[in-house]
């Protein structure tokens, strides 16, 4: 995304909202960090009286010491995707060579902890790790994070339906995790007609 784009959809919301999150995903946003910066600085320089939050949706493999300063200075929450815990696992976000990038994402998640960066953890669920989803949640909890959401996959291509979980398997898994030391969004009940903020018209998505 170039700024230009960037800052149309921010003017465009904020000629009729005062309050606004600007959630930055992907892809992987890190590799568009100076348009972070850039959103960010523009919005404190030329909308100072509006209550504006942000957040960063990342697989945290990118994260390095000088960014998480940065991160820190901007305010930004952070969210960090995280599917297994097996090293070798290259199921599951592989790079564009095969290779698995789990490692690299534990790594960030070390870095954020050891700079006492708060974060939660997105995990989305497939059948390739719906097995070890408690695994995952224990090894979470010994590192002191606090919170994680479960994301059913949502198939975009036709090889993705034989990733497909058992949502009743799953299910099974969430009635397991409800005396868990940790706050895990799925449990918690929402309105019907809230299952998404577009529902309600409280999200735009910008591309």
């Amino acid at each position: 995304m170039d700024f230009k784009t960037a800052k149309n959809a921010i003017d465009y919301i904020l000629k009729d909202e005062n309050n606004l999150k600007i959630q930055f995903t992907g892809g992987e946003p890190l590799l568009n960090f100076k348009l972070i910066e850039k959103v960010i600085n523009y919005c404190m320089d030329h909308y100072p009286d509006r209550n504006i939050s942000y957040a960063i949706q990342t697989n945290g493999t990118l994260l390095e010491e000088n960014i998480i300063k940065r991160i820190k200075e901007l305010k930004l929450n952070v969210g960090v995707s995280v599917d297994n815990i097996d090293p070798k696992d290259s199921a599951l976000r592989p790079y564009m060579d095969g290779r698995s990038s789990t490692l690299d994402t534990i790594r960030g998640i070390y870095l954020l902890r050891n700079n006492n960066l708060p974060f939660g953890i997105t995990t989305v669920v497939t059948n390739k790790n719906l097995p070890y989803l408690l695994d995952l949640l224990n090894y979470l909890i010994s590192l002191g994070i606090r919170s994680i959401s479960f994301d059913i996959l949502k198939p975009k291509r036709r090889e993705h339906l034989a990733l497909m979980p058992d949502e009743d398997e799953f299910k099974s898994l969430l009635e397991k995790m409800k005396d868990f030391p940790i706050y895990i969004k799925n449990l918690v009940g929402r309105p019907k007609d809230k299952y998404c903020y577009l529902n309600s018209g409280d999200l735009l998505f910008v591309n």
